[in-house]
């Protein structure tokens, strides 16, 4: 099976990971007691546009362009995050997420200018509406979040979100690694 697992997301600076993860439990001793819950590293958090899974070699190119064709399109933009939630729902979560309390709508815009671009490629669009969240744990098994949810104190933080990145994915027992194969600056 050759390609590459790839996905296209908005990265975060230093100092929104760290805004970030200032307001949540990552170290050990502060762990909630929710079974099968792990939290991502922050170096490893971004809001994904689109996963497109194992593209083969001879695609990728298109992918490139398509995501160079949406980022020129779109002009530069701020965001702000706070606020936790949980997918699909709090008291059957299986990942944890901070939102995207303003921009969402240029988040949004910015996702549908790359799906115009790689489904002619033959990559599927989503089903269901984009929601643009920051995913900061997983949980191996549903499970009832909601008192943690509740008690997650992420201040707002504000970015400008200048660029989209091309990331390749490489999994491995420890979990999975993102490497950022490509940045393409937005309102080129």
């Amino acid at each position: 099976m050759g390609g590459q697992r790839l996905f296209v997301a908005i990265g975060l600076d230093d100092a929104t990971r760290a805004r970030i993860a200032a307001g949540l439990p990552l170290e050990a001793s502060g762990q909630p007691n929710v079974s099968g819950l792990r939290w991502l590293r922050p170096d490893n958090w971004h809001l994904t546009l689109q996963f497109l899974g194992r593209v083969q070699d001879d695609a990728a190119a298109g992918v490139r362009l398509a995501c160079e064709q949406a980022a020129r399109a779109t002009a530069s933009f701020a965001i702000a995050l706070s606020g936790a939630g949980a997918f699909p729902s709090p008291r059957r979560a299986r990942v944890i997420w901070i939102g995207v309390r303003t921009g969402h709508e240029h988040v949004a815009a910015l996702a549908e200018r790359l799906f115009a671009g790689t489904e002619p490629l033959g990559f599927a669009r989503e089903q269901r509406e984009f929601r643009s969240h920051l995913t900061v744990a997983r949980l191996k098994t549903p499970g009832n979040v909601t008192t943690l949810t509740g008690a997650l104190h992420v201040p707002e933080v504000a970015m400008r979100i200048d660029e989209l990145t091309l990331y390749r994915s490489h999994l491995s027992r420890a979990g999975a690694e993102y490497e950022a194969i490509a940045r393409f600056p937005l309102g080129g």
